[in-house]
């Protein structure tokens, strides 16, 4: 019998149309959304897609009788292992490992943007206004990047290209050519009191929850910006309106929000000194190849039984 593939994405097709040329053995059926699967959950040996909660809840994974292995489209999986229907011996696979340079450009972005005051200037523009004002430059100024995996590596190099000085916070410190020091996370809140830019990327789980909250601001510059690419439950917002308000910090970008999307009425939208981006630091012009380019080697260990090694393997 067919292994059937389910891929649940905007582009399904292209997952299609590439599975199918190279593995013509197989059976792969497409739906754009939650909502276009139907019955084609229960036929499902394989389900590839976005690890969000718009895709992976209780209904789908309980119709999906048959699955066996789901290859996620991103690297966190905290929205799939702690559904109800999430099945312990389901294989499952991330793309960890292919955001690193997309989510340290958008890091970087998000630090001239505040460094330079952009959304200013876009209103300047909009208004017909010439109106100059002071420019901060990243060069001599001091970086503490939360998380030093891929995307914390990948954007301590570009910091460094820029001029700064780079500390690491991480779990495991290490020597690293693009990191002036690091230090253990129990350091944070010493490690941030330099801090011109305090930028997180680092995962989502139970030690991580919430650690940038109102001790941590507490100990930062007044002048120190908040960058947030990693995921919403490491930062407590509410923590961060009081700071803002209070003018413990300077300002934030934020990516990532605890409620995605974002709802109109949370007053993070209305904060003059709050750069508000929808979950963009992990996409890129190139997503889709970037996934297959890890779904496709793991399909074909998935096939020959040789699901040791598949890439990105996760415990659970």
């Amino acid at each position: 019998m067919k292994t059937t593939v389910l891929v649940i994405d905007p582009d399904a097709e292209y997952f299609r149309d590439k599975l199918l040329a190279d593995f013509p053995g197989i059976r792969v059926l497409t739906a754009h959304g939650l909502r276009d699967v139907g019955d084609k959950a229960a036929e499902a040996d394989v389900l590839g897609a976005m690890g969000s909660k718009m895709i992976f809840q209780e209904e789908l994974l309980e119709k999906a009788g048959k699955l066996k292995w789901i290859q996620a489209f991103t690297t966190g999986t905290d929205k799939i292992t702690p559904l109800k229907s999430f099945r312990k011996e389901t294989v499952l696979t991330t793309t960890r490992g292919m955001h690193g340079a997309q989510m340290a450009e958008m890091a970087l972005m998000q630090m001239l943007a505040l460094a330079r005051d952009l959304p200013r200037m876009l209103r300047n523009q909009a208004d017909a206004r010439w109106d100059r004002f002071l420019q901060r430059r990243l060069y001599g100024k001091t970086v503490v990047i939360l998380g030093v995996g891929i995307s914390g590596e990948g954007l301590a190099s570009r910091c460094k290209a820029m001029g700064m000085r780079v500390i690491g916070v991480t779990g495991t410190p290490r020597q690293s050519p693009n990191f002036d020091r690091m230090v253990k996370r129990t350091e944070l809140e010493t490690a941030v009191k330099d801090a011109d830019f305090l930028a997180i990327v680092v995962p989502y789980e139970k030690e991580t929850h919430k650690i940038v909250n109102a001790r941590i601001f507490a100990a930062m510059k007044p002048t120190a910006y908040l960058v947030n690419i990693a995921r919403g439950g490491v930062l407590d917002e509410q923590d961060l309106l009081v700071a803002l308000r209070e003018k413990k910090i300077a300002g934030a970008a934020l990516d990532v929000f605890d409620v995605e999307p974002l709802p109109p009425d949370n007053p993070l939208w209305r904060e003059p000194n709050v750069i508000i981006t929808p979950h963009h630091a992990g996409q890129s012009d190139v997503y889709n190849e970037q996934v297959y380019d890890i779904f496709a080697p793991n399909l074909r260990c998935y096939l020959e039984n040789r699901y040791t090694e598949m890439r990105n393997l996760i415990e659970h």
